[in-house]
């Protein structure tokens, strides 16, 4: 039996960075116990990122670290599914600006958190996993709150399992939306693997 941070590290060596970030992203929303409702995390995730990489750099050497590196450097706690994380990796191997997640958007009487946002282009983009609307008012409860997000000006872009599977229709959606001034990526070579 290993420890959280042994298995968060191991599996970001030996997956591929696809599954790795699933993993990677899990483990650190578990040490960090991030709080949507007040942006903070229990734990600093820089400070645990630091941790996990200390631990990978003290662990003999293999296949994987310069993969294990990128994927940990990467890895956020504030991905709150695999679908999101998935997501969000697969923007980033194709060079798509770094989002925010779980941004915050209220109206009057309503507070709602957005997958991944680029606020400065006023674009949402939102996951859809499979067991997310149970019954048919949750989606209808998603349809209100997606048009009132497209009242206060938001594009609502939304992606399944089998939406993540077109990388180029849906990198090419997103960057449709994305404002000329976003900043570009940085290089993500090992993401890649």
């Amino acid at each position: 039996m290993t420890t959280l941070r042994r298995t968060v590290v191991d599996c970001a060596m030996d997956l591929p960075s696809r599954e790795a970030i699933c993993v990677v992203d899990a483990g650190l929303r578990r040490l960090c116990e991030p709080d949507r409702w007040t942006g903070r995390c229990a734990i600093d995730p820089d400070d645990e990122r630091a941790r996990l990489l200390n631990l990978l750099e003290s662990l003999p050497a293999r296949r994987g670290v310069r993969r294990a590196r990128a994927v940990l450097g990467f890895a956020s706690p504030w991905a709150e599914s695999p679908g999101e994380s998935v997501l969000r990796w697969r923007l980033a191997v194709d060079g798509l600006p770094d989002p925010v997640l779980q941004q915050v958007v209220e109206d009057r009487a309503h507070r709602w958190f957005i997958d991944l946002a680029w606020p400065a282009s006023g674009l949402a983009v939102e996951f859809d996993g499979y067991a997310k609307y149970g019954t048919a008012e949750d989606l209808r409860a998603e349809k209100r709150r997606e048009l009132r997000l497209q009242a206060l000006g938001w594009t609502v872009l939304r992606f399944d399992w089998a939406g993540i599977g077109r990388s180029d229709e849906l990198t090419a959606r997103v960057r449709a939306h994305l404002a000329p001034g976003e900043a570009p990526a940085p290089v993500r070579t090992y993401l890649r693997a």
